[in-house]
């Protein structure tokens, strides 16, 4: 996947880590007898995986260049 950040420069995507929480519709963690989450529960993506998901470019400049 790739994503274009200015004329004639993109960003390849190889891969992503994902630091998530399961909650409820209200933002509270998800817990209950049987299911304990993890303090970081991770999930990983590869490029094609993102497929039809939108990333600004703003959000890449700002990790990749540290220009935010």
């Amino acid at each position: 996947m790739k994503i274009k950040l200015k004329d004639g420069v993109y960003a390849e995507i190889k891969n992503i880590k994902i630091v998530f929480d399961l909650v409820d519709e209200e933002g509270r963690a998800i817990e209950s007898e049987n299911v304990k989450q993890s303090p970081n529960s991770v999930a990983y993506a590869s490029g094609a995986d993102l497929d039809g998901v939108s990333i600004p470019s703003s959000l890449l400049n700002s990790a990749v260049f540290a220009d935010g």
